[in-house]
This record gives structure tokens, sequence and C-alpha cells, in this order.
């Protein structure tokens, strides 16, 4: 079963991103922020991860680059997630700090179904861990 692991401090995301992907046959690990994200990825080790941007100790930008830099925890698929207004130049930077996708909320469902199964596809064929 493919462990995703949501980082997020609404509750209400986390709570509603949590039934979907159970639906889907995902097990999901749930963090309230940055901090609690890197230490649950390093504990469980994801097949994805689903971030927010705005969060309180350690944001999603700083928990994205400390997932990239990690030998254990690199692999790791992340898409970024966000309820701010982005502008090009904010999503080129980003995808510059190593996240794999960006999503902007609220979230097309069906659309962000699909990415994750694909970035996981694309994962285990080039890091089958």
């Amino acid at each position: 079963m493919n462990k995703i692991l949501i980082v997020d401090d609404d509750e209400e995301i986390v709570s509603f991103l949590e039934v979907v992907l159970q639906q889907k046959n995902y097990q999901v690990i749930t963090a309230c922020n940055g901090q609690e994200g890197l230490k649950k990825a390093k504990e469980n080790i994801p097949n994805l991860a689903l971030v927010d941007i705005m969060m309180p100790i350690m944001n999603g930008h700083e928990l994205c680059e400390k997932l990239k830099d990690d030998p254990d925890t690199k692999h790791i698929p992340i898409i970024i997630i966000t309820g701010r207004e982005m502008l090009d130049d904010e999503v080129d930077k980003i995808l510059e700090r190593r996240a794999d996708w960006y999503m902007p909320k609220p979230l097309d469902i069906k659309y962000l179904l699909e990415k994750i199964e694909s970035l996981i596809i694309k994962k285990q064929r080039l890091n089958p861990r």
C-alpha cells in the first residue's frame, strides 16, 4: 500500500484529503507543520508528500528543501499545495526548490489523484525503493 504524507496546518483540508486518499487505498500520514512533517517523512518514508506552503514552525519551502537535501528522503515526490494566488515566477521558484508539482487550492481532486498516481509510478520506475 502506497503511503502519502499530508503536511498542512488546515485541519479541514487534512481531514478531507485523508478521507479521499484512504478511499483510494492510500495509507495516510499527517502533520500540521513542516517540522513535524520532516520527522514523519524520515520515520515513515512516504511514496509522496502533499505540502502546504504557509505553515507555522517550518514552511513548505523549507520542508521541501530539507527533504530533497536528505539522501533518505530525496526520492520522495512532493506536490506543493497552497491557497495563495501565485504568479508564474513564484511557481517557478517552487519548482526550483525541487518540488515535483504545484497545485492551487481549492484542489481539483480528480486532477490531484491523477497527478499523485503518475508521480508515484514515475518514482517507482526511477527509484524502486
